[in-house]
């Protein structure tokens, strides 16, 4: 689906949907028993941001760590990509999410509800900010212990009152820090409010990502081998992502760099001959190289 149009359906139908969720939320709490025991199969959703997944990792390590518990993930399944390269879930404990057209998200939606009673998943963590959507799979899903961010006394995002446990979202530091603020509204004893009042240290702000095979490395660099002319060796690389699609329009760097992105077809009337003047200096990856194909960039710089 087009992003305008999941926006618009997040916000005229996932509004009155999560004070209508809100509400039987409330009322089966009153027959419900509370939270009892530590967390031990903990949900972690996250479904439109590919980099979110990445940052969240030192979280998800912690919960594993730190709770002992088993970890589970929903992501939309045009980005599960991202979730390999972790190497972090195996695939059962993975669901996948279509949102090409209304009818799949509904269907793999319903899905998704009974998938977690399945797995008997006692905790969910949102990891997103503004999604209603993730806000009411969050509250629907079955969980006892619900995470995610609370907007508390701040005007704005209405996102029901579907959380067991509040975390108030810092805007002042990393995101990767506020997403082990997730974890550790978990971990502490006593209930507050806001969660969680812990210290969260740069130093556990660590993503080890799995190191690229030689085959991986001597592929990447065939293909560079056959774009730049020249061995990867010979000099510094510079990657330049200049578009974060229509999800993030402010992302983009500039109309000229559009068309590296893959899959985009750019107007006539926006095209710039950035190349010809740039020279050989400037490659085009476009639809080049896959997601999975990336990592041997960053994890052996020394190579390139």
């Amino acid at each position: 689906m087009n992003i305008d149009t999941m926006r618009w359906i997040d916000r005229r139908i996932g509004t009155p949907l999560c004070a209508i969720a809100s509400l039987l939320l409330r009322i089966v709490g009153l027959f419900r028993p509370g939270n009892a025991g530590r967390p031990r199969r903990v949900l972690f959703i996250e479904l439109s941001e590919m980099g979110t997944t990445i940052l969240a990792a030192p979280a998800m390590r912690k919960a594993r760590e730190t709770l002992g518990a088993e970890l589970f993930f929903v992501i939309f399944k045009k980005n599960v990509g991202s979730l390999e390269l972790l190497q972090t879930f195996p695939a059962a404990n993975v669901f996948t999410i279509r949102d090409d057209s209304l009818l799949h998200l509904a269907l793999d939606s319903l899905s998704f509800l009974i998938w977690t009673r399945r797995k008997r998943i006692d905790t969910a963590i949102d990891l997103e900010l503004f999604s209603r959507f993730t806000a009411l799979l969050t509250g629907l899903c079955g969980a006892q212990r619900r995470v995610g961010f609370y907007r508390f006394h701040n005007e704005g995002l209405y996102r029901g009152e579907m959380l067991t446990h509040r975390v108030s979202y810092n805007p002042h530091i990393h995101i990767a820090l506020n997403l082990l603020s997730l974890v550790n509204a978990l971990i502490v004893g006593e209930k507050q409010t806001p969660y969680a009042k812990t210290l969260v240290e740069d130093e556990d702000l660590t993503v080890a990502l799995p190191k690229p095979s030689p085959g991986q490395l001597q592929e990447m660099a065939g293909k560079l081998q056959a774009l730049i002319g020249r061995a990867p060796g010979d000099g510094p690389i510079l990657l330049v992502n200049p578009n974060a699609s229509e999800l993030l329009p402010h992302r983009r760097w500039m109309n000229a760099a559009r068309s590296s992105s893959p899959g985009r077809r750019p107007k006539r009337r926006k095209r710039r001959n950035w190349r010809s003047r740039a020279g050989r200096a400037v490659i085009r990856l476009r639809g080049k190289p896959s997601l999975p194909n990336c990592p041997p960039f960053t994890r052996n710089p020394q190579r390139w």
